[in-house]
């Protein structure tokens, strides 16, 4: 996954992203369930940093969420 993503602009992933998600046709309760999976990642520390806060943030924007 880093080697896919290490030398891309941040559009470029943004874009990536939005992509692999209209392929794969999911539907919005996957899209749910994907997000509440990366936020308990984000949430296993219990330590909700600036960065995954904004993280979480641009996520619900890119998947339409």
């Amino acid at each position: 996954m880093y080697n896919e993503f290490c030398t891309d602009h941040h559009y470029q992933s943004i874009q990536k992203i939005s992509k692999a998600i209209r392929n794969l046709n999911y539907s919005e309760n996957q899209i749910q369930n994907l997000f509440y999976e990366i936020k308990e990642v984000f949430d296993a520390d219990r330590n909700f940093s600036i960065v995954e806060r904004n993280l979480t943030i641009g996520l619900k924007r890119i998947l339409n969420f």
